[in-house]
């Protein structure tokens, strides 16, 4: 008949029509029976002709005679041959066409493929009949939709855009309604579904995105180009449920220009270094996206060259709450002395003569790192310095997070109960340098641990710094004059450890700090000298000096001869001694100069907070000398404990 399909519809209406398919396993002798002409009118309603202009018939109860008054409201099967028939008018995408890539003998290879089709100009009313067949199996049977289209699932009738005029027809299993890529990266592997009618696609069991088994297997059937694609495409979905069981069967492209399972290729994400002997996944895809896939590091395969095996396991992170034990620490304790208090304590304590705070803007290369997340620790930090190395057992002291590692010893000036913790004040992964390693204090696991992982690492400095030297270039300054190098890299955003860090902030603190910090010389045992430097130069500098040779003897053996704790006490005697230190500061910029009073005692509010809550390890008062000498300090020490202190 002449005319499109729909003016033949409406002619047939009132002429006599023949089955579109001989229907299977009929009676011989009733076989005459089966070619009886019918009314397509009195087959079906002429309201609902539009659907049926190449359908399959069926039978009534008996096998042999078409059924009347058929309706797609009973019989969905009618709308789903509707696309079947729809789809297989439109003729077959090929490479002669000038529609899709040069990799398309790849693609017709592949038997898990889709067989897209074309609609062009010609051809364009069979899309909107599509759309007229999508909406009414969506209001009249939406809950079996998606069953009843698998049967087409290897023969395209969704509508999807193109780079060019035309439409293609993908698969439901090769179309989405939403592609990460964008509509025309993927093709012609995969299509995204005309905008217009998302809504009937997703409403008939069209995916929201492409299915990760069918990009698995699509993955090795193209060029590197489109693959790269595809690999981007499958790993944006990466939450999806079975993603990983998926992976299984997945080949990638390697930058050896083979598609190889993703166990025996690595993500090329050190090339300063380069890969060595192994099989590097397609440079053209991003490392994140590689990690999502399966793929292993090779940065991580030098992290592990680096890592130094001396320390003890269990050193980081004994508990599962000690983020929040931190958190309550820094809570209690919040003075803006605490860090510079606590270090010159704990730095005393380890008999160190000199420390150094240093406030840097400086910052520092974020490719040659560790660990990817560490770029965040390349930029503004407080450095403190020690002149004195730090034992094995002191680190561990450091690294057992959320209590204080001190016992009860006399000879101590720290406070009891803080620890170095405070130094998370301002960090959420304080660094050291010490013993020719560089420790990572990860509390939070976001730099260089892991999930399940010790909270802090170690890594050999020489291995390091061949290996990563933008991870070790922050410490070049120190190094090499410094034994002890605390590097507390400046929070960059808000984490569960507090707010974000400001440099300038920061530096008020320091100087206010800075400014009486002489008063920390004054009862110490062994440090002798406090510097402050900011990012401008040296702030101040505080020098404490026992001249007379005797009462330096007599300084050191007073400390020496303090019981170690309690248990002692009871065999210890009286001691007094008095020695004079003369301190001095010099100040290098604007910061304010420490006023003092020549009739007044000089009042230490370091020691007196009232969260330290511990027992002073000995009595001492401070006076003025003359105004000649009123730079030194006379230090009276003492040593007095009676029977009913025994039970402290």
């Amino acid at each position: 008949m002449p005319g499109d399909k729909i003016h033949c519809l409406e002619e047939l209406q009132e002429l006599q029509w023949v089955v579109a398919q001989r229907p299977q396993a009929v009676n011989k002798k009733r076989k005459s029976e089966c070619h009886t002409l019918k009314s397509l009118a009195t087959v079906f309603p002429a309201s609902e002709s539009k659907f049926v202009w190449a359908v399959e018939n069926t039978l009534d109860v008996d096998g042999n005679l078409l059924k009347a008054k058929r309706s797609v409201s009973n019989e969905p099967e009618v709308l789903v041959s509707q696309l079947e028939a729809i789809a297989r008018a439109m003729p077959e995408y090929s490479d002669s066409r000038g529609l899709g890539s040069s990799s398309w003998n790849q693609f017709v290879g592949c038997l898990r493929s889709p067989r897209v089709r074309v609609a062009d100009l010609k051809v364009t009313h069979h899309i909107e009949d599509i759309e007229v067949v999508l909406k009414e199996l969506a209001s009249r049977h939406k809950g079996t939709a998606e069953q009843l289209l698998k049967k087409l699932s290897d023969l395209a009738y969704v509508p999807c855009q193109s780079d060019g005029p035309t439409t293609l027809l993908f698969s439901p299993k090769h179309a989405a309604c939403s592609s990460a890529q964008g509509p025309h990266k993927l093709l012609p592997a995969f299509g995204v579904v005309l905008p217009q009618i998302q809504q009937l696609a997703w409403a008939t069991g069209t995916p929201k995105w492409m299915h990760v088994e069918a990009l698995v297997d699509a993955i090795p059937c193209f060029g590197k180009d489109l693959a790269i694609a595809l690999c981007a495409e499958l790993a944006e979905q990466a939450d999806v449920e079975g993603f990983a069981r998926s992976l299984r069967r997945l080949k990638v492209p390697t930058n050896s220009k083979q598609f190889l399972p993703i166990e025996h290729v690595y993500i090329n994400d050190a090339q300063w270094k380069g890969a060595g002997d192994v099989q590097t996944l397609d440079d053209r895809i991003s490392p994140d996206h590689g990690q999502k896939l399966g793929c292993k590091s090779v940065r991580e395969r030098l992290k592990k060259e680096c890592e130094d095996g001396t320390e003890d396991e269990d050193a980081f992170g004994q508990e599962a709450d000690l983020v929040d034990q931190v958190k309550l620490i820094l809570k209690d304790y919040n003075d803006k002395s605490d860090v510079v208090t606590e270090f010159v304590q704990n730095t005393d304590d380890f008999g160190a003569t000199e420390l150094t705070f240093v406030l840097s803007d400086e910052k520092f290369g974020t490719k040659r790192v560790v660990d990817s997340r560490c770029a965040a620790l390349q930029g503004n930090a407080i450095y403190i310095l020690s002149n004195k190395e730090l034992r094995e057992e002191d680190i561990k002291r450091m690294q057992r997070v959320g209590r204080s590692a001190k016992s009860v010893d006399f000879a101590s000036t720290g406070r009891f109960g803080v620890g170095m913790n405070v130094f998370y004040r301002y960090s959420d992964c304080p660094q050291l340098f010490a013993n020719g390693r560089i420790h990572f204090f990860d509390l939070t696991r976001n730099f260089v641990a892991k999930t399940n992982e010790t909270r802090g690492k170690q890594f050999n400095r020489g291995k390091l710094e061949e290996m990563f030297p933008d991870s070790v270039q922050p410490f070049h300054s120190y190094i090499d004059d410094y034994p002890v190098v605390f590097r507390l890299p400046l929070r960059t955003r808000k984490s569960e450890l507090g707010e974000k860090v400001e440099l300038a902030s920061v530096e008020n603190d320091l100087r206010a700090v800075s400014a009486n910090a002489f008063s920390m010389l004054l009862f110490a045992k062994s440090l002798q000298k406090l510097r402050f430097q900011g990012p401008r130069g040296v702030v101040t500098e505080h020098t404490a000096v026992i001249d007379d040779q005797v009462e330096r003897q007599q300084h050191q053996e007073f400390f020496a001869s303090l019981p170690d704790g309690l248990s002692q006490v009871k065999h210890s005697s009286d001691k007094e001694v008095y020695v004079t230190k003369r301190i001095s500061s010099k100040s290098f910029s604007s910061a304010h100069a420490p006023r003092t009073s020549e009739r007044k005692a000089l009042c230490v509010d370091h020691f007196n907070s009232a969260l330290g809550g511990a027992l002073l390890p000995l009595g001492a008062a401070a006076a003025p000398l003359d105004k000649k000498k009123s730079e030194g300090r006379t230090l009276g020490l003492s040593w007095s404990m009676n029977e009913s202190m025994d039970t402290v």
